[in-house]
């Protein structure tokens, strides 16, 4: 028994340590970051605003399964419900090439997902049918006009998409942009992964 308590002891004080080594978010720290509330580390919306139809109860700011940090944007309706839609306007050098990256958890077992990043209104990622529980990092390279907006939008039936770590920062990369996708998730997904995945699937269930 002293044996059993003292793993758990152990065990609780490494899940904390570690959660502590993420919990302001890695993209507070890009130096010149544009984004507002980029981790969602506020634990609510602060600096973003909503569309489409977003208040369906599938979208929200909460503990899922974050990048960093301890929070993450969870979006994503029903194909019948409509896409719900989150941006965020700021202000910029018009003519400066920024980096536009965000991370990417999709859950969900249906064939019905898809999941939409936009500049200005433009597509810069399309992410349609991916593989179930996929999870990545993207990069783009876009060009400030004095007052641009990032906007990401999802349908995943069923199942959710989450976001984290947005970043825009001033760069001087290639002309073209690139997507880079990762699959290993960070640390701290890791050690959260097993409770935040039955948290949207008992939510799920719950619902159907």
């Amino acid at each position: 028994m002293k044996r059993l308590t003292l793993r758990l002891v152990l065990l609780a004080v490494t899940l904390l340590v570690s959660m502590s080594m993420f919990a302001d978010g890695i993209c507070e720290s890009v130096s010149g970051n544009l984004v507002s509330n980029c981790g969602f580390e506020s634990g609510n919306l602060t600096g973003w605003t909503t569309g489409g139809n977003w208040n369906t109860g599938w979208n929200t700011v909460g503990r899922f399964l974050p990048n960093s940090g301890n929070y993450a944007l969870q979006i994503g309706n029903y194909a019948y419900q409509g896409e719900p839609i989150i941006l965020q306007t700021f202000g910029d050098t018009n003519g400066e090439a920024y980096l536009f990256s965000f991370h990417v958890t999709q859950w969900g077992s249906g064939n019905n997902v898809n999941f939409q990043a936009l500049w200005n209104g433009s597509q810069v990622l399309d992410i349609d049918g991916q593989p179930h529980a996929y999870n990545g990092q993207f990069s783009f390279v876009v060009t400030g006009t004095g007052l641009d907006t990032i906007s990401f939008q999802a349908i995943d039936d069923p199942g959710e998409y989450l976001v984290d770590d947005v970043v825009i920062s001033a760069t001087n990369p290639a002309a073209n942009p690139t997507a880079n996708p990762v699959q290993t998730p960070e640390p701290g997904t890791l050690l959260l992964i097993g409770s935040g995945l039955l948290g949207i699937a008992a939510r799920r269930r719950r619902a159907r």
